[in-house]
């Protein structure tokens, strides 16, 4: 829901369920729509940023690591093997084309730990994937959905 309430510029939806000391404030859930507007102008865009936030809570059922990836830590490397082993249980995915299945796969298995980087305990070669995406524009537009899916996933988190 939360991207859909960034799409769609539901700030009072996004923050209803929380207290008037933790509500995002105006000016931030300004700056989230600007990251989002990138992706509002293609259709595709949003597919894959749909795509990878439903992926990234897929690699965390256990029955899915236990059964297809059960050598991986973590659900970034579940996802990582069961992408590149045995993708056809992941339908969304495979109907991406190449080119997008492959954005995908980069925002999801890509290290980099956002709440170590919001506590500043992340090391100058942690930021090495973030400055990687920056390198071509189809980089860039691969920053904006990585960054939209941690939004997600730090959402989810919270609440």
């Amino acid at each position: 829901l939360v991207v859909f309430w960034a799409a769609t510029d539901q700030l009072e939806a996004f923050a209803r369920t929380h207290g008037a000391d933790e509500k995002l404030s105006e000016p931030s859930w300004r700056e989230i729509g600007r990251w989002m507007e990138p992706l509002l102008l293609e259709c595709d865009a949003m597919n894959v940023l749909f795509v990878a936030v439903m992926l990234h809570a897929v690699g965390k059922i256990p029955k899915l690591h236990t059964q297809l990836a059960p050598e991986a830590t973590g659900h970034r490397q579940v996802m990582a093997h069961v992408m590149s082993t045995c993708p056809k249980v992941l339908p969304s995915f495979m109907r991406l084309d190449k080119k997008l299945r492959h954005i995908v796969q980069e925002c999801l298995t890509r290290e980099f730990e956002f709440k170590q980087f919001l506590h500043a305990e992340n090391l100058p070669a942690n930021l090495l994937t973030v400055k990687e995406m920056l390198n071509c524009e189809e980089s860039r537009r691969m920053l904006h959905i990585f960054v939209m899916c941690i939004f997600a996933e730090v959402s989810g988190l919270l609440g």
